[in-house]
Parts: C-alpha cells; sequence; structure tokens
C-alpha cells in the first residue's frame, strides 16, 4: 500500500490510497507508530482508500492509542467515505 505523509501545522496526516488490507494494515500501523514516537500527532486520512478489511480497521485507532500512551490527546479520522460512516 502506497502512503503519502505530510505535516499540517500540530498534526502528521497519513493518506493511504487504495487497499487496506492485512498487508497494507501492517505498513500503516508501522508508520502510525512511527509518527507518535518522532513526537506527532498521527491523522489518517481515508480519502483515497476504497476497501478496508478488519484488518485495517483495527490499525486505525492504533495511533489514538499511542497517542494517549505518550500523553498526547488528540485524536482524528479525516475525510471518512461511505464506508466509515
Amino acid at each position: 500500500m502506497r502512503s503519502e505523509v505530510r505535516t499540517l501545522g500540530p498534526v502528521t496526516v497519513l493518506s493511504p490510497f487504495g487497499r487496506l488490507d492485512g498487508a497494507g494494515a501492517s505498513a500503516l500501523e508501522a508508520a502510525l507508530k512511527a509518527v507518535v514516537e518522532g513526537g506527532g500527532s498521527p491523522v489518517p486520512d481515508c480519502a483515497d482508500m476504497n476497501y478496508v478489511s478488519s484488518a485495517g480497521l483495527r490499525v486505525l485507532p492504533i495511533g489514538a492509542k499511542t497517542s494517549r500512551q505518550v500523553g498526547e490527546a488528540r485524536r482524528a479520522l479525516a475525510s471518512r467515505t461511505g464506508n466509515f460512516r
């Protein structure tokens, strides 16, 4: 899974493209954890995802959970499509 990472003020937006399945989930999990460990606040942007498996759904809250563990309170999910509402 290809993913774009950009920093916008105090947050780091991770924009995965295509399918968030088992293989892509592990890559997104690593990216979310890297942002938090680097002191950032991750925000997954779901605008360009066209499929999310159960493994992908499990990964999306990891950024929030990891952020809480290091004392960061921000939690967000950007550009939810019809599949996430």
